[in-house]
């Protein structure tokens, strides 16, 4: 897929993106034992997306905080 927009919001929605594009982008790098990325936020992005949802406030809180969690583990501090 060719996009030139963060998280290929042009083309697809944050879930589609989470899905198709950085899972199997990260289960790659893992299996070919590749270096990871050494910063992600995706937390931000995560929550305007969140805006659009019409599901259960606990349900979005907990894919935020998970989210979180991916940034937290992939930040400078981390590393």
């Amino acid at each position: 897929m060719q996009s030139e927009a963060p998280f290929a919001c042009d083309r697809m929605d944050f879930a589609q993106w989470l899905q198709f594009i950085f899972i199997p982008k990260m289960t790659s790098l893992l299996q070919a034992q590749l270096p990871l990325p050494r910063r992600m936020t995706l937390l931000p992005m995560a929550q305007e997306w969140a805006k659009e949802l019409k599901c259960d406030r606990q349900y979005t809180t907990a894919i935020l905080d998970t989210i979180n969690k991916i940034d937290l583990i992939f930040s400078d501090d981390a590393l």
